[in-house]
């Protein structure tokens, strides 16, 4: 089975209006990762900033140095390396041959993914991913039941910490670190230990 493990930051929470900043994620063949990547996009002027958007990205960029004017991708560069380089692993043409995009709430990724390959007019993008993708949070409520409502929250990091994930409070939302906690988290859903 192939998967891409990913996750984004983005703007905001609206696709029409915020846009993406921060591609992460791992490509897996059978369990196995062959590949890390980490973008980082600077996205068109037409997209805006939500305010709390921007104060997580300002942490990020105090973290690790993110910058997204001086560092940023063009949507049509990502988009051009994105499919070139780390969806080169499927025959676009074969309705047999797709990834199967996994992450944690992935519905909010898929929809930012999808409006940035629009931008840069690609109508293609069904032809790299399976559909449905698989949504690790929706596959760790199913396996926690009736112990789910109990939890203080659902966040990524408290989901982590309940399958015994060592991890730092301060990395969450970092699309790279997250992607990690994530494929860690669906792992061990499917009686795997991480790699």
């Amino acid at each position: 089975m192939k998967r891409v493990f990913l996750d984004l930051e983005t703007q905001g929470t609206d696709p029409g209006k915020h846009g993406v900043w921060q591609v992460s994620g791992c490509v897996d063949l059978g369990g196995k990762p062959l590949q890390h990547f980490n973008f980082i996009l600077n996205p068109p002027e037409k997209y805006t900033w939500d305010e709390r958007a921007r104060e997580m990205y300002l942490e990020q960029k105090k973290i690790h140095g993110y910058d997204i004017e001086r560092d940023g991708l063009p949507y049509k560069d990502f988009h051009q390396r994105f499919t070139r380089e780390i969806l080169a692993g499927v025959d676009k043409f074969n309705k047999y041959d797709k990834f199967f995009l996994v992450g944690y709430n992935v519905t909010f990724d898929d929809r930012f993914l999808r409006a940035l390959f629009a931008d840069c007019g690609d109508d293609y993008y069904g032809s790299f991913f399976a559909w449905p993708a698989i949504d690790v949070a929706v596959l760790a409520a199913h396996h926690l039941g009736e112990e789910r409502l109990r939890m203080a929250n659902f966040k990524l990091g408290t989901v982590a910490q309940r399958f015994g994930i060592q991890m730092e409070e301060s990395k969450l939302h970092d699309a790279a670190y997250d992607i990690e906690m994530t494929r860690e988290i669906y792992l061990r859903l499917n009686g795997r230990n991480p790699s």
